[in-house]
């Protein structure tokens, strides 16, 4: 399945969140994907949402690890083309 960027909005004044993105991955439209720049290095983070016991929940994320590789590193790669 092929990742296809539709949107990177880069930001500037959210702490360590470097930009928002939405994707489409296989028929799917994933909207409101962030990079982050993270204790370990630079990640993409899944929609999440504030459940009633104060803890954030993903209410999407890749089904394996390759799956999840692969759309980080498409959308890391289009990311640094962007702010080059």
């Amino acid at each position: 399945m092929e990742v296809k960027v539709l949107r990177i909005n880069v930001v500037e004044n959210i702490k360590d969140v470097k930009a928002f993105v939405d994707i489409s991955y296989g028929g799917l439209i994933i909207n409101g994907l962030k990079i982050v720049d993270g204790k370990e290095g630079r990640f993409v983070a899944y929609p999440q949402v504030k459940g009633k016991d104060g803890n954030y929940h993903s209410i999407v994320k890749a089904g394996d690890i390759e799956t999840k590789d692969t759309i980080e590193k498409y959308i890391l790669e289009q990311y640094n083309n962007r702010i080059k």
